[in-house]
């Protein structure tokens, strides 16, 4: 409740312009990295969430500027195997629309936060921007075409965040 009611409160008082119309700006290049920490999650579910995130933005061609970086710190011994087959399944399903990229980390140090440091540090200097996902996260292809452009407008933006909503 209190979140809601001060994403409420946040929205009511602050009125950033809006992004510019389309899916993309034209003349934008910017490579934006779409990225799922895991740890021992159900990866048919994780997997089934980024498939459809693509495929969204590949209907609305907006895909050539994505990747999909599935950060994993998965430590059970029966997801792994699990875990990798499904991430090969998704890179299959997208073969030609959006590279699948996946690590897995022996060592989890720092847990999620360590993770996400370790993907800034090695591989960040390559995208304009980044999107966090939760692993049981899905956005529309809007939604995150929306958040990317406010992120590109605002370059000082160091953390932008859509409001939480809950699945039944």
């Amino acid at each position: 409740i209190a979140l809601s009611t001060t994403s409420a409160l946040a929205g009511l008082l602050y009125r950033p312009e809006p992004p510019a119309a389309g899916p993309e700006r034209p003349g934008d290049d910017g490579r934006c990295a779409l990225v799922m920490p895991v740890y021992n999650e159900d990866p048919a579910a994780t997997t089934a969430g980024l498939q459809a995130m693509a495929e969204d933005l590949v209907r609305i061609g907006a895909a050539g500027r994505y990747e999909i970086f599935i950060l994993s710190d998965t430590t059970d011994a029966e997801v792994w195997p699990a875990e990798t087959a499904a991430v090969d399944r998704l890179r299959e399903a997208l073969r030609g629309s959006m590279p699948v990229w996946y690590r897995h980390r022996h060592r989890n140090l720092d847990r999620k936060a360590g993770n996400l440091r370790d993907f800034v540090e090695r591989w960040g200097a390559r995208y304009e921007t980044m999107l966090v996902l939760d692993a049981d996260s899905y956005m529309s292809a809007d939604a995150i075409t929306g958040l990317v452009r406010r992120m590109e407008a605002n370059p000082q933006v160091g953390i932008l965040q859509s409001l939480v909503v809950g699945l039944p």
